[in-house]
């Protein structure tokens, strides 16, 4: 490969600009990711519209997963889908976050030094550099993210690192990809409580009937209205919310706009029977964590529940 290949590998691969999902050559440089179709369509996407990524998790039996990319070409939201065996996605999604953070400024505080720094992703850890000095946390040992407006701060037993960087889209793909990364399991003291939307009441209870019995850690709340679900977040602790998207006065996205715009980092899952890439480059934009095709069979009711453990 060229040296300019971060890497290369054959995926299944949809949208944009391709016709429909087929076998396609994904090729990574540090400035755009390439797709080559076996039909001679070829689709280069600059990183620079890359605003957010999704990594959706196989259901059970299946052995492909999906590395969703959300972009903004043209004043439009778009995404392409990227399917393959889990080690090579996993091994892409770490290569794809390095390379969306290669040129992030940031200041890096650690303990009572606040110098401009510089910060790099591998598969083990994160790296920052701060004056000269490079302090590295594994994954493993992160057990508390938390970030305001601009900074994220990793918290370890070893103790915190604060990386504060120019651009909000630069803190949200890194975001992201710690969200993405299995073996960064967070601390958690208490029992999560998941907020359950669909206006059809009776709906979004056996909604939450059916959740319970599949994964039976959580406290999981109906509601028919989505006002009173966003009123949740501001009297009760919510940990994860799933909601419907067609709503007649507030639909799903709204909701997740609304959510997103007083906690930019609680999970929120779109439960919809409606799936085109416009809802889901939408969704994506407005900074969904995952979103699940609705199914009333069992299958259906137990991808949602591997969904929720996953991203809770």
């Amino acid at each position: 490969m060229a040296d300019s290949t971060l890497a290369q590998f054959e995926a299944t691969v949809a949208g944009p600009s391709l016709e429909r999902a087929q076998s396609a050559v994904v090729t990574l440089t540090p400035d755009a990711l390439v797709v080559r179709a076996p039909d001679g369509q070829s689709v280069s996407i600059p990183l620079s519209v890359v605003f957010d990524f999704v990594v959706r998790i196989p259901d059970e039996g299946e052995t492909e997963r999906e590395l969703v990319v959300g972009t903004t070409q043209d004043d439009q939201q778009k995404i392409v889908s990227i399917g393959g065996d889990e080690d090579t996605i996993d091994r892409f999604r770490v290569l794809f976050a390095k390379a969306l953070l290669a040129d992030a400024s940031c200041v890096v505080t650690v303990g009572e030094t606040c110098k401009s720094g510089s910060l790099a992703v591998t598969r083990e850890g994160v790296a920052v550099d701060c004056d000269g000095r490079t302090v590295r946390l594994r994954y493993e040992s992160i057990t508390r993210i938390s970030r305001d407006e601009q900074a994220v701060v990793l918290g370890a037993d070893s103790g915190s690192i604060a990386v504060a960087f120019e651009q909000t889209r630069h803190r949200n793909l890194f975001v992201r990809h710690l969200q993405t990364t299995p073996s960064v399991e967070l601390e958690s003291t208490h029992r999560p409580t998941v907020v359950v939307v669909d206006d059809e009441p009776n709906l979004a209870e056996l909604v939450c009937h059916r959740l319970s019995a599949l994964a039976d850690g959580y406290d999981y709340v109906a509601y028919d209205d989505p006002t009173k679900a966003l009123e949740a977040t501001q009297h009760n602790d919510v940990d994860c919310f799933v909601s419907d998207y067609s709503m007649p006065e507030m639909n799903g996205l709204e909701l997740l706009r609304r959510v997103r715009d007083r906690d930019a980092s609680l999970p929120f899952i779109l439960y919809t029977g409606r799936g085109s890439e416009t809802i889901a480059a939408d969704a994506i934009g407005a900074g969904v964590t995952d979103y699940v095709p609705k199914s009333m069979g069992d299958e259906g009711y137990a991808r949602l529940a591997r969904r929720i453990e996953t991203v809770v």
